[in-house]
């Protein structure tokens, strides 16, 4: 039996690349975490650089556990970092999405 075939996929475009991600390793939820506590302390470069080593993470993360290469290289020629932050957003809400509709159902068929 092959796992993680069975998840919701979402497709996203950066420029002329389209990537179809449905595994969202749990490291990324760990940089994610990383990432959200810098949120509240104030902005400088150093935060800037910090930020954007881990979305990188994240993106080679998302980007291997899904079957295709992770180009630093392109891929900063392409995105800025709210770019990538945007990528890994819609990659971990496709499963939030998708667990409300799980729980909706459960709650249609109680009653």
């Amino acid at each position: 039996m092959k796992i993680g075939i069975n998840r919701s996929k979402i497709d996203l475009e950066i420029a002329d690349k389209t990537f179809t991600i449905g595994i969202v390793p749990i490291h990324v939820n760990y940089l994610i975490a990383k990432h959200d506590e810098q949120e509240s302390e104030t902005f400088d470069q150093e935060k800037h650089d910090t930020q954007l080593a881990l979305m990188k993470e994240c993106m080679k993360d998302l980007l291997e556990a899904n079957g295709y290469e992770y180009d630093e290289s392109w891929l900063e020629r392409k995105l800025d970092l709210v770019g990538m932050q945007e990528f890994v957003v819609a990659c971990l809400a496709k499963d939030i999405k998708l667990e409300a509709k799980k729980k909706a159902a459960i709650k249609a068929s109680e009653k």
